[in-house]
This record gives C-alpha cells, sequence and structure tokens, in this order.
C-alpha cells in the first residue's frame, strides 16, 4: 500500500514538472488532452497544423483517439478518427503512439491515409526552446497548474526548434528541412467557452517566438477572465499573467483582428494580430472538446499577421516610468482563434 502511494506521488510530481507528457488515464470520462505542432518548412509557404490526441466521453463508444491536420495556406481540414485501443503514452515522459503515427518533442513519424489525405513521413525537432521549469510555477499555467478540475489546462513543449525531415503528403513530398516549429497541449474537460489565442514564431530575429491566450474561464461555479503569454527573444523568457498581477488591455477586438496591450512590473507589449486579407482561404472550422466529445468548433487560421512592441519601463521617480522600446517585430506565419467579443473580456 505505501509502495504504491509513493509510487502515485512521485508519478504526480513528474506530470507536474513535465506538463507536456500524457496527463491523463484511458478510465477518464468527459476527458480531452491533445498536442498541437506546428511545422512551416524554410520557404514559409508550406504551413500546418498537426494535432494528435484523444476524446473520452460518457459513451463509451463515443471515445476515440484522433489527428488533426489543417492546411494553413488552403485551410483545408481533416479529421481522422482511431480506436481507442490504438492509442498508446509512456508514463515517464511524452511520447504516444495512435495507430501507425509517433509524436514526441523530438519526432513526429506520420502514416495516414483516408479518402482525402495521405500522409507518410518523418520530421525530426532540435534545438528545442523549452519553458524553463520552476517549482512554484511548473509550466506556462503557474500556480493555477496545481487546482484540480479546471475546465482546461494548458502547456508549452517548446517555443521555437528547427525542423528536418521529409512528409509526402498526397504523393507529393514535401521538405520541411530547416524549417521552424512550434508544440503547445491542452487537456481536461473542455475548452472555454470564448477566448482568444494566437502564437508566432517566424519573426525577422530567429530567437524570437510568442503566445498569448486569454480566456472566459468556469471554476467551480464562478467566472473569472484569465490569461497567459509568455514571449522568448534571445534566450530570456518573459511572462506576463494572471497568477503574476500583471494587466492586460483589449483596445479592439473583431472576427477578424484585435490590438491588445499587456502589462507587468518591468514590460509592456503592444500586440496587434490580423487575419489574412483572404479570410475564407486561410481560416478553417476545426474540432473543439466539450465535456470529452469533439462537437465543439474553433475557427483558426495559421496564416495570421501578428506584429509585436516590446518596451522595457525604468523609473523616472516614485510616480514616473519612462518606456525603452526594446524591439518591434511582426510574423506572417501566425496562429490566431477569435472566439470571443470584448463585452466577455
Amino acid at each position: 500500500m505505501i509502495k504504491n502511494h509513493l509510487s502515485f506521488l512521485s508519478e504526480r510530481n513528474l506530470r507536474f514538472h513535465n506538463p507536456s507528457m500524457f496527463q491523463g488515464n484511458l478510465k477518464k470520462k468527459q476527458y480531452f488532452e491533445g498536442w498541437y505542432y506546428k511545422i512551416v518548412d524554410e520557404s514559409t509557404q508550406t504551413i500546418f497544423a498537426i494535432i494528435p490526441g484523444i476524446a473520452l466521453s460518457k459513451q463509451t463508444h463515443d471515445s476515440h483517439a484522433f489527428i488533426q491536420i489543417l492546411n494553413g495556406s488552403t485551410a483545408k481540414y481533416h479529421y481522422l478518427s482511431f480506436p481507442i485501443s490504438e492509442f498508446k503514452a509512456r508514463r515517464d515522459k511524452f511520447d504516444i503512439v495512435i495507430g501507425n503515427n509517433h509524436f514526441s518533442q523530438n519526432i513526429i513519424k506520420l502514416n495516414v491515409k483516408s479518402q482525402e489525405i495521405q500522409v507518410k513521413g518523418q520530421l525530426n525537432f532540435v534545438n528545442l526552446r523549452t519553458l524553463p521549469y520552476q517549482r512554484f510555477l511548473p509550466g506556462i499555467m503557474g500556480i493555477f497548474s496545481y487546482l484540480p478540475n479546471m475546465e482546461c489546462y494548458h502547456g508549452i513543449v517548446s517555443m521555437n526548434h528547427r525542423i528536418s525531415g521529409n512528409l509526402t503528403i498526397n504523393q507529393n513530398q514535401v521538405s520541411f528541412s530547416d524549417g521552424k516549429g512550434y508544440i503547445e497541449k491542452d487537456w481536461g474537460k473542455s475548452f472555454p467557452k470564448k477566448w482568444i489565442w494566437m502564437q508566432a514564431n517566424h519573426f525577422k530575429e530567429f530567437e524570437r517566438s510568442f503566445m498569448f491566450s486569454i480566456a472566459q474561464i468556469e471554476y467551480f461555479g464562478r467566472t473569472f477572465v484569465g490569461f497567459l503569454a509568455v514571449l522568448y527573444n534571445l534566450g530570456e523568457f518573459i511572462r506576463f499573467t494572471t497568477y503574476n498581477f500583471d494587466q492586460y488591455d483589449i483596445i479592439y477586438l473583431t472576427s477578424k483582428s484585435c490590438k491588445i496591450c499587456l502589462s507587468s512590473s518591468k514590460y509592456y507589449l503592444i500586440i496587434t494580430a490580423t487575419k489574412d486579407k483572404s479570410l475564407l482561404k486561410t481560416t478553417s472550422l476545426m474540432k473543439a472538446p466539450q465535456l470529452g466529445k469533439m462537437t465543439a468548433k474553433c475557427a483558426e487560421s495559421i496564416k495570421a499577421n501578428i506584429k509585436l512592441k516590446l518596451f522595457k519601463k525604468k523609473p523616472v521617480n516614485y510616480f514616473e516610468k519612462k518606456y525603452e522600446l526594446i524591439f518591434e517585430d511582426q510574423s506572417n506565419c501566425a496562429g490566431l482563434e477569435l472566439m470571443g467579443d470584448t463585452s466577455v473580456f
């Protein structure tokens, strides 16, 4: 009994330390878990999001594993379903298998075939930029990671990395060598009802990457707005988060664009995000989890534009601070989901 209890505590601590690994188990009900890979070739003309995961509903016959594939250039979207028996996950690190497909922080190996899409090949990831672990801030969610039964948890696997390898997509071989990638994940019961999410790591500066998420969160009958952002810049990870008592201000928000300002004790960040002008060609309606079922919808573009202006706050006197511009940069291969309005946030 004591040995089993110690083993449980050890595994729980390992999961807190490494949010990227499989957090659930296949006996759960009304549960989902998914890993989000964005892969972009060297020319930035070929952009894909690949999302492996599981959806466990109350009804066993609805439970399944899945692989979602989104072509960012054409907005073509594919949802491939697998029996839950074909999902395997290691208990000591992020390493999952779905059918003949293998996923980890260092590799994607795909071998999928449907009436609409065929993808086969292997990609390798090197020089991962991972969020440093802090005991009381495990992952991007910080202290919220310790709260039980939250609707949705979020983790960052790699802010930025190099890709090598090829994929054959519908008989066309595509090289992703010298391309760039990004990996994050979500797990829990459901996506929030309203949220904004964005991510970019194709800036003029190679060692620069950014993600931001704000959501209307329901927790034990109460509703509040929580946000988190991390900017990786030249080896430094800068956080803007609710749990750090940082501030946000939504200047405007439409179905196509938004402008948001974030403020911490040291930094001030201005974000402008816009979907591609050819909206119908670059935005796809993807499946999202709702109580373990993939029945909700998520409108995503991975060919959006994000502009960043980062300032450092410097005190002039006790009452006044001046703002020193650190950098101004933009990315045209950005992920963007605008699933809310300013009345919510």
